[in-house]
């Protein structure tokens, strides 16, 4: 069985890519549907798709932090308790 067709496998990235995505939301301070992006992807294609675009807006988000927006205290919606 190769590593495309692992449904644990594609279950586990799917799940870090969600963490991330979240958490790039939060940062930003947009919206996140969590409807939307709890639905996996159907495909390794899908989910390479997903890191991308997940990583691009990574990189735009660090490059505007400063040590001032890094004190910024930031509020999970999901578990209002860890904040």
């Amino acid at each position: 069985q190769s590593a495309a067709a692992d449904e644990k496998l594609l279950g586990t990235l799917h799940h870090i890519v969600f963490v991330q995505r979240v958490f790039t939301a939060m940062l930003n301070g947009g919206a996140f549907d969590i409807q939307q992006e709890s639905q996996p992807a159907t495909s390794l294609a899908g989910l390479q798709e997903r890191y991308a675009e997940s990583h691009a807006n990574q990189r735009l988000l660090s490059k505007d932090l400063t040590a001032e927006s890094l004190t910024r205290r930031v509020e999970n919606p999901w578990a209002p308790d860890l904040s």
